[in-house]
């Protein structure tokens, strides 16, 4: 297994089926805060992310891709990783890749003076959550949010 840098040409592979999936799963819970464009839409999005973004992808030795996480570096008082988007593969959940990946996070984050790695995990995404919480890490906070709703 080895990880690399995103390039533009993986826009062709598996990753670009697992951005769907994953932008798929969360219109279908939020369908009011997440929409699905089309495909061209989609790709042209990711590409962006790819070319923008630090966005690192593990890869089996067969160059199957397993998962995906694309980051900035923030610093707002104190220097962190901030997660955008993190995704393992259907088939390769409940293994330990999940924690594999945030040891490489935390690799970085220590090369770089980090003091922490942030993310956002939706509340309707419970196998996330879960596999977050087994791996050492906290909630931080909550986010409110209501409708305006007359009173």
């Amino acid at each position: 297994m080895h990880i690399r840098k995103a390039e533009i040409r993986d826009l062709d592979s598996d990753l670009f089926l697992f951005y769907q999936e994953n932008l798929q799963f969360h219109a279908q819970a939020r369908p009011d805060y997440f929409y699905l464009w089309d495909v061209e839409d989609n790709r042209q999005t990711l590409k962006e992310f790819i070319e923008t973004w630090s966005f690192l992808l593990l890869e089996d030795d067969f160059w199957k891709i397993l998962w995906f996480v694309y980051y900035i570096f923030k610093d707002e008082g104190k220097k962190i990783i901030w997660i955008k988007e993190l995704f393992i593969a259907k088939t390769e959940r409940k293994k330990w890749y999940g924690k594999y990946l945030i040891n490489e996070i935390k690799k970085i984050w220590r090369e770089n003076g980090c003091v922490g790695i942030e993310f956002c995990c939706w509340w309707f995404n419970k196998n996330a959550l879960e596999m977050y919480q087994h791996i050492w890490m906290n909630v931080q906070k909550f986010i409110l949010e209501s409708d305006l709703v007359p009173f």
